[in-house]
């Protein structure tokens, strides 16, 4: 590169720095929109397509209005026709101009001079290409409004229209794709739902519809009613967040997975709806767990409802903190269900799985040890292993129906290939209803291991980490001696395994006595005289030694007054102590001698009354 080219470089690429794109330049409403006019926007939207639905129920064309344009948007429609110049050299260092596209503005004819454009005013036929070109972005903007405001829903689908001549010439045709169009509009969800009152209200609004529709229905009464649209609204939904956990408890008391991914829908809408009042929210769950505790049976695994709760609870509150009124009581009932419930069947073993993991899910922040979800896993894999080599603990029985049932299914895939679960998940056997074969064997060793392996992860820190894993450690290598295991679940089984004694071959240090440091007694802090002089002060002159000789004979002399004055002093007190007490005495002494006499007279008084 020549030295010529390098500080034509040097200027141009600043230029082109400096040069703002077309797409940078703001507009006046381009502002954030605050909470509440997102909602009122979102709202308008819904009650827009509200009325379009509507209108193709009954058979009538959709209105189209005029969508005005206003000042501020005047010059958006002709940035997309301006066009961008830059100022570059051709080899011959004249000035050239070249547009956004790369194309030189002069041409074979233009005007070489300086680079720049030359003014020239518009024909007519360049005023009627211009016209047209106003009219095809009006027509641009018309349509990207109608897409924002859903006019697509107007047609299904692009293969089911028809030309407007074809429709003239056949009114049958006409009528019948506007008895389709009024049918199909009639099955479609409401874009505008007011709160439900009750549970029956509810039901009656997402009645035969799908899970899709059921998280759509909640949504747009949540954006119809938001609560910063009215004050009114805000009570509405938080007696709908306890219709709408009723009506999820009413969905999970059949298993299925269309049930299950439903719920799963619902979250995002009831974490909202919860966060309108959490107290109240707290409440109705609170309310939920106490009927939970008043009606399970003793003994005995809950319902699939009351799981679920399990699960929202730890999706609506915060899990990590120390104590929680509504995380905290969770907790207990859960580690209260797997330490005393016994385990009799398959259900039983995916509901314990089920707790288990969303006890994971409630202490992986906080790593709070939950020593019954360790226990639960430690047990289920004794139970997987064969011939009773496994380490077991209460509530799981040595003598169980379950255990036999394992066993016996451990023995039939020995000597076979073992089947591969990557897809099979615990929901899925759950609502298949598929508990007696092997494939839910390997599906419960798997997660159990999993687990597992996620609770070794969590307290991988703790220095008793040997301790709370050595059985499950023994029974993981008891289930590595069967030769039935599919691969995938044994590298997952070995890789746990491995992990497990990693973390437990760690030395741990000797217990020591804290060393304290002596804590040192509190002494007052010393004033010093910094000026201070030993012995006697001697004066300076005779005049300030006289001075001095005075004021020490005035203190002396004080001192004595004040000593004689407390003499003189505590002799008055004596005297009148004396004095007092003497005065006491001879009238003690009065008194006395007075009720001698009265005694007397007395007593002579009742010897004559006695001669009489």
């Amino acid at each position: 590169m020549s030295v010529s080219e390098k500080k034509k470089n040097e200027y141009i690429i600043p230029i082109a720095h400096v040069i703002i794109p077309n797409h940078c330049g703001g507009c006046p409403t381009d502002s954030l929109k605050s909470e509440v006019e997102l909602a009122a926007i979102e709202k308008e939207r819904l009650e827009k397509q509200e009325m379009e639905r509507v209108c193709r129920m009954k058979g009538l064309p959709p209105s189209q209005n005029h969508q005005h344009t206003s000042a501020d948007h005047l010059g958006e429609r002709s940035k997309k026709h301006r066009v961008q110049f830059m100022l570059s050299y051709d080899k011959d260092g004249r000035a050239v101009t070249l547009n956004s596209s790369g194309e030189d503005s002069e041409g074979e004819g233009g005007d070489k001079t300086g680079g720049e454009r030359p003014y020239s005013p518009a024909k007519p036929e360049e005023k009627e290409d211009h016209q047209s070109d106003d009219e095809s972005g009006d027509q641009e903007d018309s349509e990207d409004i109608a897409e924002q405001y859903g006019s697509d829903l107007e047609s299904d689908s692009d293969e089911g229209l028809l030309d407007s001549e074809t429709l003239i010439g056949n009114p049958n045709i006409l009528s019948t794709e506007m008895e389709a169009g009024m049918v199909q509009a009639s099955k479609e969800l409401p874009f505008v739902l007011k709160v439900p009152s009750s549970l029956d209200e509810f039901r009656m609004v997402v009645h035969s519809r799908s899970g899709e529709e059921l998280r759509t229905a909640v949504e747009r009464i949540y954006a119809c009613n938001h609560p910063s649209l009215s004050p009114q609204n805000k009570e509405k939904l938080k007696s709908f967040f306890a219709i709408l956990m009723e009506y999820c408890l009413e969905l999970a008391k059949v298993p299925r997975m269309e049930t299950f991914s439903a719920i799963n829908g619902l979250a995002r809408s009831l974490f909202k709806l919860a966060h309108i009042d959490s107290l109240y929210s707290a409440a109705v769950i609170r309310r939920n767990l106490d009927h939970l505790r008043d009606h399970t049976l003793p003994h005995h695994y809950p319902s699939y409802a009351t799981l679920l709760i399990f699960k929202i609870v730890g999706t609506l509150f915060p899990t990590s903190d120390h104590r929680h009124p509504v995380t905290t009581p969770t907790m207990l009932i859960m580690a209260s269900l797997l330490r005393k419930c016994y385990v009799k069947s398959m259900e039983d073993v995916y509901k314990g799985i089920i707790i288990v993991e969303t006890m994971i899910e409630y202490v992986a922040l906080s790593k709070r040890f939950v020593p019954e979800a360790i226990v639960f896993l430690t047990s289920l894999l004794g139970y997987l292993c064969s011939g009773r080599q496994g380490i077991i603990y209460p509530p799981f029985v040595h003598k169980c129906p379950l255990r036999e049932q394992l066993g016996h299914a451990a023995a039939l895939c020995s000597g076979q290939e073992g089947i591969s679960l990557q897809s099979t998940s615990l929901m899925q056997l759950v609502a298949e209803g598929t508990l007696s074969t092997s494939a839910c064997r390997n599906t419960v060793a798997l997660h159990c291991t999993r687990l597992v392996q996620k609770l070794a992860e969590i307290y991988a820190g703790l220095p008793t980490f040997r301790e709370i894993f050595q059985a499950t450690a023994s029974n993981l290598e008891s289930m590595l001696v069967q030769e039935n295991w599919p691969p995938c679940e044994k590298s997952v089984f070995t890789a746990t395994l491995e992990f497990i004694t990693s973390q437990s071959a760690v030395t741990k240090p000797a217990l020591q006595l804290l060393k304290h440091k002596p804590v040192s007694i509190e002494f007052y802090k010393p004033e010093f005289d910094e000026e201070f002089e030993g012995g006697r002060k001697k004066a300076v002159n005779r005049t300030a030694g006289e001075r001095q000789r005075l004021a020490h004979k005035v203190k002396r002399e004080m001192k004595g007054a004040v000593r004689e004055i407390r003499r003189d002093n505590a002799f008055l007190a004596r005297e009148r102590l004396n004095e007092q007490l003497e005065r006491d005495a001879e009238r003690e002494r009065k008194t006395h001698q007075i009720m001698r006499e009265l005694e007397e007279i007395q007593h002579e008084a009742k010897k004559e009354l006695r001669k009489k």
